[in-house]
């Protein structure tokens, strides 16, 4: 069982409906072969189901990241990997 006020579906297979849970291989909407390592880029793919690379979708996300992660460590704001 999830969390209260979650759904246990996404809790335990990252989605209700396409499966895209942790360690479960499943296919992108866009399509692209996709197996999260946990539940947190598992709820990306249940959220929004494409990685449109280098226009959108999770990929937008994870260049996103990257970038401020890259900043914030320039700025000695986070430790160097």
């Amino acid at each position: 069982m999830g969390r209260p006020g979650r759904s246990p579906g996404i809790a335990n297979n990252g989605c209700r409906g396409r499966r895209h849970g942790p360690s479960s291989g499943r296919r992108t909407l866009d399509p692209r072969p996709i197996t999260p390592k946990n539940r947190a880029p598992a709820s990306l793919y249940a959220y929004t189901p494409w990685v449109l690379v280098n226009r959108g979708g999770n990929w937008l996300v994870w260049s996103v990241t990257r970038k401020y992660v890259r900043h914030a460590i320039a700025k000695g704001l986070l430790p160097a990997a």
